[in-house]
């Protein structure tokens, strides 16, 4: 009996222990960042690297509750990013103003799965609403036009 019973506990430890997640390994994909150029209309020349706007100028509010959302600004490339938005489900709405004015309204509808031990993010919609803009696939960008 003694026997029969070491075999059954060292048998249901053995299943137990091969059923463990860490067999997944680590596989996380991190949400892609939201980058803009703002592209003066008229010019072509992209804002923030000619002498007509500075970053000053610029800022983004949630929509609900009017808080200001952190962005980065690349000098270098006179480019915004976001980089909060996809860790998490969520459905985002931001507003962006230039000059105290209203430049463009951002939708996201963002969820965040995991399949096959591998975690990334689904974007079911993205909407810029308010302007005309084009989305440069091999960059990631948004090339937003100012009038």
């Amino acid at each position: 009996m003694n026997k029969l019973a070491l075999f059954l506990i060292i048998t249901i430890g053995v299943i137990f222990n091969s059923c463990k997640k860490d067999e997944c390994g680590e596989c996380f994909t991190p949400p892609a960042p939201f980058v803009f150029e703002l592209i003066d209309a008229a010019s072509g020349e992209q804002i923030f690297l000619s002498d007509s706007l500075n970053i000053n100028d610029f800022e983004i509010k949630n929509s609900s509750g009017n808080s200001l959302v952190q962005y980065n600004f690349e000098p270098d490339f006179g480019t915004i990013s976001l980089h909060t938005i996809g860790w998490k489900t969520e459905m985002v709405n931001y507003d962006f103003y230039l000059k105290d004015e209203l430049l463009l309204h951002l939708f996201v509808n963002a969820e965040r799965k995991l399949e096959n031990c591998c975690s990334f993010t689904v974007y079911h919609e993205i909407k810029l609403e308010g302007v005309t803009y084009e989305f440069i696939a091999d960059r990631g960008v948004y090339r937003v036009f100012v009038e």
